[in-house]
C-alpha cells in the first residue's frame, strides 16, 4: 500500500516504529486515522521497544494486517489494547 504511494518503509515492525520516533511521525490513539501503523509488543526480543507486529488502521475500530494465525491478510478489530505500545502516521 505505501510502495503505491511512493512511501519507503524498512521492512520490519521494530524498524518501522524506529523510523516514525526518528521522522517524529508518532501520533497519540485518539488521532488515528485510517492509513496509520499501530504497533505490538507481545514479547521481550530485543528489538527497538519490543515491537512484534505492525498493522495498518483502517477505521472505525478495524486493522488490516498478515495473520499469522490465518496465514493471509484480513481486516479485523482494532485487538491487544494492552499491548499496542506505539501508532504513527507516514503521509
Amino acid at each position: 500500500m505505501y510502495k503505491q504511494l511512493n512511501i519507503q518503509l524498512p521492512r520490519t515492525a521494530a524498524e518501522q516504529a524506529r523510523y516514525i520516533v526518528d521522522h517524529n511521525l508518532a501520533i497519540q490513539y485518539e488521532h488515528l486515522a485510517p492509513g496509520d501503523l499501530v504497533f505490538w509488543s507481545y514479547e521481550r526480543n530485543g528489538r527497538f521497544m519490543d515491537i512484534t507486529h505492525v498493522g495498518i488502521y483502517a477505521g472505525n475500530g478495524q486493522v488490516v494486517d498478515a495473520s499469522s494465525s490465518r496465514g493471509q491478510v484480513v481486516y479485523r478489530n482494532l485487538f491487544d489494547g494492552d499491548r499496542q505500545v506505539m501508532y504513527g502516521r507516514v503521509t
